[in-house]
């Protein structure tokens, strides 16, 4: 037994699998130790799969692999039949053996999460490919109930709603969490609400067009190959007619290799009124989910948004009726509950074993409850058809413009999310008397042209032409910004991307302008100021306050691709402009492009850079609700991130700074309290809290100056 112990490769792992409709995320845990990410390996797919299909406007249908497992019907891939339950065991295995690599250790817990309406033949077979994969014990829970469980703590109490919209489909789980203890109260859910419906109805509406200009054969013979990229762009630009203060319209390229390329135009409002009654639809399953449980929308304490499709704009907006608050889940929350209900089995947490969750028979609502399959079709014109002009398409300034979606149409519409920049374009912008989108573009292609230049140039040299972009006056402001720049060189690592300052009691705005100014790490704060002295008044802290543009992050790895590069600069580039939510969503974008590539690791460290600096450049309080919102979701996306810890402590402590400064005591001591939850040991917030507790207006103790 000693000799089990003392070796490495005995070591046993806990393993928490997303089994999600477009791929597997895992996360793995040794005993007492964080969880790690499993990076996709080169049998992790073919995930979503391209058939003929049987009925409706489109020829073929794009099923994800894991709709078929337990079916018993064979999965095709690059034209040869494959048994689908043998290509899961395939993946599982690998995944096994990766973890097992990574951990030096023997996987002997692993918990997976599927949707609630997942039938009792798929759960078997799914468990049968676990075991055959070397997984065993495999447990299966919902993801609803993994998606709580990865977000609540052993010390949370609450009602939860999860608002799930993936690819296969959307789910609705209620859930009550008590101490490490979480009860299901209820299911919704449908599979004709979600990506796969979507891009089927993109495709759809694009090869009505297509036969109607070229004829019923034109879509005939087409490779399975040309009609998954079809399906992907088709992805991508609703993705981008998703994003908030987005492009009024996307253009899909509509290349099925024979006869001259056409492209379809997607409006911006042709995609709003088409997913308006799926949401609302939704809406109605949520409501009628509460009414079964006698509660209300005032009961619900947190609404969970889970999968792709609730980052849109159309989806989001909509559901934060549904309870208090809403927060939208990071991509590996389902596997992070996974993985933690599979260290409490495995004995890792006093709430462990069966008895801390009850779920109850999870059994799919029949077909015909499924009310959401009479959705309305999604309007699309054709923009461009070998020089002719199709009745209803926008108005273009020539024939020729018409040949090239890039050219004669509205700037708003774009041909993909990453879309073509050019100073034409930024000119055009100018005549319509757009200056300030024109800026926009050209501070976006001098961010492209220093990345490229720096690459050209070498890793020793710096594009010196450039080096007085957008960025140069970001750190301005009443004090010198060499001298904020050089107080950065002395920081911790939880300063990275951000300006240090030598204190804000001295008054000077150099380093606070650019965000985060502790020279110290999280414990740290100004180094004056609330404790200058018991006597000096509330009005005599300081103001951290700053209105000027986030100092943008560090410079993207090197080891990113192109796109995530390019990605990032746009992300940067907002964030010089002021324009922080989209910056973040930028930078959101970017990184689920990235997800599947060897990029992925590093694009979400830079994501987590894009929140942390839009989070820190202003410490208005008015600002202070996203700021948090920035920090919290970097947090959910890497809990095991100390600077980001950091942050939220000394943002926090920043804004009671500014409250008192307003006179409002109250809020202070609040702001103050959840300060030091997230860092027990800032000496500034402390002496702050200290302070305000002798003044005698405010006599609430430390314990519980959050009730």
């Amino acid at each position: 037994m000693t000799g089990a112990r003392g070796s490495a490769a005995a070591a046993p792992v806990s393993l928490g699998i997303d089994f999600g409709s477009t791929g597997l995320r895992a996360l793995f845990a040794l005993p007492d130790r964080p969880g790690r990410r499993v990076e996709p390996g080169p049998d992790d797919g073919p995930w979503l799969l391209c058939e003929p299909a049987e009925t409706g406007e489109l020829p073929v249908t794009f099923p994800s692999l894991k709709s078929r497992v337990g079916s018993g019907r064979p999965v095709h891939v690059g034209g040869k039949p494959f048994d689908a339950d043998a290509l899961v065991v395939r993946m599982l295995r690998s995944l096994r053996e990766r973890v097992e690599a990574a951990a030096r250790g023997h996987v002997t817990q692993t918990v997976i999460s599927v949707p609630a309406r997942f039938g009792s033949a798929q759960r078997a077979a799914l468990r049968d490919a676990a075991r055959e994969a070397g997984l065993e014990p495999a447990r299966l829970v919902s993801d609803s109930m993994a998606a709580v469980i990865g977000h609540m703590t052993d010390r949370d109490s609450g009602t939860c709603l999860v608002y799930g919209m993936g690819y296969e489909g959307f789910e609705l789980g209620l859930i009550r969490s008590v101490r490490g203890h979480f009860r299901s109260l209820g299911y919704e859910g449908g599979a004709t609400s979600g990506g796969r419906a979507f891009d089927a109805e993109a495709l759809s509406s694009a090869v009505r067009l297509l036969r109607r200009h070229r004829g019923a054969g034109s879509v005939l013979g087409v490779d399975t190959a040309v009609w998954q990229g079809l399906r992907a762009r088709g992805q991508e630009a609703r993705e981008a007619l998703g994003v908030p203060d987005g492009p009024e319209a996307a253009v899909l390229d509509l290349e099925l290799g024979a006869g001259p390329p056409l492209w379809v135009r997607f409006a911006r409002h042709d995609l709003d009124a088409y997913l308006d009654l799926h949401v609302r639809r939704t809406l109605d399953r949520a409501q009628a989910l509460l009414d079964q449980s006698g509660m209300t929308p005032a009961d619900v304490d947190t609404v969970l948004l889970v999968g792709g499709n609730t980052w849109m704009e159309q989806v989001r907006s909509r559901v934060a009726g549904l309870g208090r608050q809403c927060v939208q889940a990071p991509p590996e929350l389902l596997a992070l509950g996974a993985l933690k209900h599979a260290v409490r089995l495995a004995g890792g947490a006093a709430s462990s074993g069966p008895s801390a969750l009850e779920e109850g028979p999870l059994e799919p609502a029949a077909a015909v409850q499924d009310t959401l399959s009479d959705a309305p079709p999604l309007t699309a014109t054709l923009v461009g058809a070998e020089g002719h002009g199709e009745p209803g398409a926008a108005a273009t300034t020539a024939q020729d413009d018409a040949r090239a979606p890039g050219a004669g149409q509205d700037t708003s519409v774009v041909r993909d999310p990453r879309q073509v920049r050019d100073v034409a374009r930024a000119r055009q912008l100018l005549r319509q008397g757009r200056p300030d989108e024109a800026g926009t573009l050209l501070r976006e292609i001098i961010a492209e042209a220093r990345e490229l230049l720096a690459e050209v140039e070498g890793p020793g040299r710096t594009a010196s032409g450039l080096a007085s972009g957008p960025a140069s006056g970001v750190t301005s402001g009443s004090g010198s910004a060499s001298g904020s720049a050089s107080g950065s060189t002395s920081t911790s690592g939880l300063t990275s991307g951000f300006t240090a300052t030598s204190g804000l009691a001295s008054g000077s705005t150099s380093g606070a302008t650019s965000g985060f100014a502790s020279t110290s790490g999280p414990t740290s704060g100004p180094t004056s100021g609330p404790t200058s002295g018991p006597t000096s008044g509330p009005t005599a802290v300081p103001q951290a306050r700053s209105t000027a543009p986030a100092q943008p992050p560090p410079a993207p790895p090197a080891t990113l691709d192109y796109a995530s590069r390019r990605q990032l600069d746009r992300a940067q580039a907002l964030l010089s402009l002021g324009q922080y939510d989209r910056a973040v969503q930028t930078a959101h974008i970017a990184w689920q492009d990235a997800a599947t590539r060897p990029a992925g690791a590093d694009m979400l460290d830079a994501m987590i850079d894009v929140h942390c600096a839009a989070a820190m450049a202003d410490m208005a309080p008015e600002h202070f609700a996203d700021a948090e919102r920035w920090l919290n979701c970097a947090y959910n996306h890497d809990p095991t991130n100390v600077r980001v810890r950091g942050l939220l402590a000394e943002r926090t402590y920043r804004h009671a700074v500014e409250l008192v400064g307003r006179q409002e005591r109250d809020e202070a001591v609040e702001a103050l309290g959840k300060c030091l939850t997230w860092d027990p040991e800032h000496a500034d917030a402390e002496a702050l809290l200290r302070r305000l507790n002798r003044d005698g207006r405010n006599r609430r103790g430390r314990g519980d100056v959050l009730g």
